[in-house]
């Protein structure tokens, strides 16, 4: 185990963990940001579902709703 944590900090592997995890946490508080907002127009309230399904449910709510979990197909269909 020594020896493989040695290389991930040679490579800088644990660098970029590091700098994934700042990413991930600045993008949790615009996302926080964003959907504390009111949307005030037509285009605003899909563009918030459009932020809630990527941010949250990421991949998970593309393609067919025959085996789509409930909360996610109602989400979807929100848009």
């Amino acid at each position: 185990m020594a020896k493989a944590f040695a290389y991930s900090r040679e490579v800088g592997r644990e660098a970029a963990i590091k700098e994934q995890a700042e990413l991930d946490d600045q993008a949790g508080r615009l996302f926080e940001r964003t959907v504390a907002l009111s949307a005030k127009t037509q285009a605003g309230r899909p563009a918030q579902v459009r932020t809630l399904l990527t941010f949250v449910h990421t991949e998970e709510w593309r393609g067919p709703s025959d085996d789509m979990d409930w909360e996610k197909e109602r989400t979807r269909a929100l848009l």
